[in-house]
């Protein structure tokens, strides 16, 4: 037969065709989240599918072509090659994106030891040893204070009282008192310092004052923790704790 006469291989030319048609059809997938979720989980999956099924056209075409006596096998050889890049690139992409997703989930993650309350658990009830009298300690709303503290008033009252130092500077000192976290601040710098923490200053019903934080929790979600605030009896240091037992409380101001 001559090659003027050969039909071309339908099974070439409609593989080729699909594994052309599917980034059209990808990009339209994208345009179809504006119609909704079940057109653009059909036109996605139809968009997955084109080119496999192209694939399998081209490659039955490419082997019964030369039998038949048909031309077209380069399409058919297109309609192979086109799926097999498409799938690279999506590795490849998906890759990039795991990359670009675990390096911010690790850039946050980093950001995230630097904040003020960093690995600092919340309080939350029930309170042990509630026979202990702390309100006389607990800041309450429209607190004024208008001690002037230095560093060496700031160093003195923490290494009496704290066990273990793990971070200091000349406005606060935060440690450990009896395996709970304590940050001392001083009062003339408690409104500087908590604007520039990542806390959030509200009060309970009885106007006791308490800092809220967020802080990562089960991968992407947020959970908001609450820290309880005292003010010792000079008036000139303001704590900021994860306690939950008053006689720890108290015993860390007597």
């Amino acid at each position: 037969m001559s090659g003027q006469n050969r039909q071309i291989s339908k099974l070439c030319l409609t593989g080729f065709i699909l594994s052309i048609v599917s980034p059209v059809v990808l990009i339209l997938s994208l345009l179809m989240t504006l119609a909704g979720p079940v057109a653009y989980a059909v036109t996605l999956l139809l968009a997955a599918a084109l080119p496999l099924v192209g694939l399998l056209l081209s490659i039955v075409g490419v082997a019964t072509a030369g039998k038949a006596c048909k031309k077209g096998k380069g399409f058919g050889i297109a309609g192979i090659v086109l799926p097999i890049v498409y799938a690279i690139l999506t590795v490849a992409f998906i890759c990039f994106l795991g990359v670009m997703t675990f390096g911010n989930i690790k850039k946050d993650m980093e950001e995230q030891k630097l904040n003020e309350f960093y690995d600092m658990d919340g309080v939350y009830p029930p309170r042990t040893n509630t026979e202990y009298d702390i309100s006389q300690y607990m800041l309450m709303q429209g607190y004024i204070s208008d001690s002037t503290v230095t560093s060496e008033d700031l160093d003195s009252f923490a290494g009496e009282r704290l066990d273990e130092v793990t971070r200091e500077d000349d406005t606060r000192i935060r440690g450990t008192y009896r395996g709970y976290e304590f940050i001392i601040v001083r009062s003339d710098s408690f409104d500087t310092w908590l604007e520039d923490s990542a806390g959030t200053l509200s009060y309970t019903e009885e106007g006791y004052a308490t800092i809220e934080y967020e802080a990562d929790w089960e991968f992407t979600t947020f959970r908001v923790h609450t820290l309880d605030v005292y003010m010792d009896p000079s008036g000139q240091f303001i704590v900021v704790t994860n306690c939950d037992d008053n006689k720890v409380i108290t015993e860390f101001f007597e």
